[in-house]
């Protein structure tokens, strides 16, 4: 549901007031008293109807029904569901007795297997063509165990529900939960902390390539933790030094973390080739489209033809363009059949002909690779539809050069219309504001005549033909790329939708996910609309891996000032910015909560002295120490984190498109 910035906003701070009311997570849990309702009511939120005088007391005055509508019910329902999961969590985690770690019950995994399993498919990834892998093709081992795995993580903890998704997106691994706070987070002994400016934030200024774009200014006090990953000397294993933010301890884990190890090594390939062919901002020859435009610019400026030759070109200019779709699909088709082809000859151990190239992974071997892991469920009800946002990963601080996402299980019910990619349009490129203007694109009509009617297909004649101004608006455009507003240049460039789940687009029917997509970070991308056709709750699953690079922290103070470009933009105070890792600041989250730290202490005190600890001297012990970020803190310090990465009003031409620095 797409709401207005008033509504979003009177949500919001209905929100934050509930969150002030002291232990709002049990009194909103408590169903006989109904106060999620009750609030939402007092705060306006709901329709209400005033209550109408007696007729006596109206003196004559007509009868009014007057009504109030602040906020569409299902987007009330959907904050009421959020708020209500999120005070489970906290009512687990923060106010519930818990004696015992979570831990994903051990089984017996044959690890050869999967290591076998596993190096044959990175084989296959540097040498074949594409980066399309079908489930089916994953070695059946691999899957049922990656599978299990993080399907348990629901069931060890409360389902964590992403804030305003309307419990659409499940976070299973999420960045976001306990980033790196300045002032609250601590690092270890002897770590250098991060560069920050005199106000204690983070500090980084954007511009374009485009002198006529105003530069945007970003500042933060916070920051996604990564984790080292260290590549072995020839790029086939990985280990995970520390712990992975917003997951917990390896020895919690331990399979888990094997798990996505493992996924990861499949990934580098992709990570190679996105950052090796991926990383460019040249623009390609014109396309098809773009010099049928061109050709036309003399029929749209010379004024010779009639609306209904105009629009006769126009069809077949159309007719054309589905051509050149079709041939495009049909190649498409033709790289799947290869792909195919040489999986099924890798599978049957005949791989003779498979050209193997690892240049790809060269730049990875022997290295501790920085990186942030992120995994979620998408979750829709019968015909429910979720549709994410235009985002980069992470702000530029927190250095984030490419993304990879495992699509590793989608329910065949999902109508999925892929991930959307658009990139910031290069001043250079076609078209630009040096060689064409407004005019360019709007067509100067043929002035119809006494002796010449023009009719349209509708059957309507240009008896207009002499106010110029309108017959120019009514002829169509013929800037096919975007034929409703053909005139504009947008600040952002489609670069095109790759097919992710259930599409024929990947792979043969019957082969709905498995695929492995990656992209640079300097484009933008969102899950387009993603909905569930079936009859019973559907979800997609991902895995998603932000490769976090900062090579150049050991330069001279002296080179700081100096720009690091990305292709179409560049950023000022990022160089020799450090990132902080999970081996560097310990593990935020809480590992025991208040009420077990209490019963634990009067238990210790108890045998240790035969006496129970006064209350007044275990306050006092929980209050010197810092045991950690409580649950509760979390989700303010998630809310106030993504508060700073949303689009925010500019008056700046460069940002009338809005898009946010992280999902959701």
């Amino acid at each position: 549901m797409i709401l207005d910035s008033n509504e979003t906003r009177r949500l919001r701070e209905f929100c934050d007031a509930v969150r002030a009311k002291p232990d709002w997570a049990l009194k909103i849990l408590d169903s006989e008293r109904g106060l999620a309702e009750k609030w939402a009511r007092e705060a306006g939120l709901y329709p209400v109807e005033k209550t109408e005088e007696p007729e006596t007391k109206r003196k004559g005055k007509p009868k009014k029904s007057d009504t109030r509508t602040h906020v569409p019910v299902e987007a009330i329902e959907e904050t009421l569901d959020d708020l209500k999961s999120e005070a489970r969590r906290l009512r687990t985690l923060d106010y519930t007795l818990r004696l015992t770690s979570p831990q994903i019950s051990a089984r017996e995994v044959d690890w050869q297997k999967i290591d076998a399993d596993v190096f044959k498919m990175w084989k296959f990834a540097n040498g074949s063509l594409g980066s399309m892998y079908p489930m089916d093709w994953f070695p059946n081992l691999f899957i049922p165990n990656w599978l299990r795995h993080l399907m348990n993580l629901p069931a060890v903890e409360p389902k964590d529900f992403h804030p305003e998704t309307g419990r659409k997106v499940q976070d299973l691994i999420h960045p976001s939960l306990y980033p790196y706070t300045v002032g609250i987070t601590e690092i270890l002994p002897g770590v250098e902390p991060p560069r920050l400016n005199d106000k204690g934030k983070f500090h980084i200024t954007m511009t374009t390539n485009a002198e006529w774009y105003k530069s945007e200014t970003f500042e933060s006090t916070q920051s996604w933790i990564p984790s080292i990953f260290a590549v072995n000397e020839d790029a086939t294993e990985a280990r995970i030094e520390g712990y992975i933010n917003g997951l917990g301890q390896r020895e919690h884990f331990p399979d888990l973390y094997r798990l996505v190890e493992k996924v990861f090594v499949l990934c580098l390939p992709h990570f190679g080739k996105t950052l090796e062919d991926g990383n460019k901002f040249e623009d390609a020859d014109l396309t098809p489209s773009e010099k049928r435009w061109e050709e036309r610019s003399d029929a749209r400026e010379d004024g010779d033809m009639l609306k209904s030759e105009w629009k006769q070109m126009l069809q077949e200019s159309h007719a054309e363009r589905a051509k050149e779709d079709e041939a495009h699909k049909a190649k498409i088709k033709e790289v799947q059949e290869i792909v195919i082809k040489e999986w099924n000859q890798f599978a049957s151990g005949n791989d003779a002909g498979l050209k193997q190239n690892t240049k790809y992974c060269d730049r990875f071997k022997n290295q501790k690779l920085k990186v942030i892991v992120k995994a979620a469920n998408y979750i829709l009800k019968p015909g429910q539809e979720y549709e994410g946002s235009w985002h980069m990963e992470g702000m530029p601080h927190e250095r984030v050069v490419a993304s990879a996402i495992y699509y590793y299980s989608a329910d065949p019910s999902l109508s999925d219309e892929g991930l959307g990619i658009r990139r910031f349009r290069n001043p250079n490129g076609f078209p630009n504001e040096e060689e064409h203007n407004i005019d360019n694109f709007i067509v100067s009509p043929k002035q119809s005549n006494e002796d010449e009617d023009d009719e349209d297909e509708d059957g309507d004649d240009d008896e207009d033909g002499g106010d110029d101004d309108n017959v120019k608006w009514d002829y169509p455009s013929d800037w096919e790329l975007d034929e409703d507003e053909g005139f504009e240049l947008h600040n952002f460039v489609p670069v095109g939708t790759v097919a992710t789940t259930n599409s024929e687009d990947i792979v043969p029917v019957g082969h709905q996910t498995g695929r492995i997509v990656s992209f640079p970070n300097f484009v933008q991308h969102k899950v387009l609309k993603l909905k569930n056709e079936g009859p019973e709750t559907a979800v997609r699953k991902i895995l998603c891996f932000f490769l976090v690079e900062d090579n150049d922290e050991h330069l001279k103070t002296s080179d700081y000032d100096k720009s690091v470009e990305w292709p179409g933009f560049s950023f000022k105070g990022l160089m020799g910015h450090k990132v902080l890792t999970t081996s560097e600041i310990p593990i935020q989250a809480q590992q025991t909560n208040f009420p077990t730290l209490r019963f634990l202490l009067s238990v210790a005190s108890q045998r240790a002295t035969g006496k129970a600890l006064a209350g007044e001297l275990i306050d006092l012990i929980l209050n010197s120490e810092n045991f950690g970020v409580t649950a509760g803190q979390a989700e303010g310090l998630r809310r106030s984190f993504m508060d700073e990465r949303r689009p925010k009003p500019h008056d700046g031409s460069l940002w009338e498109e809005e898009y946010s620095l992280c999902e959701h």
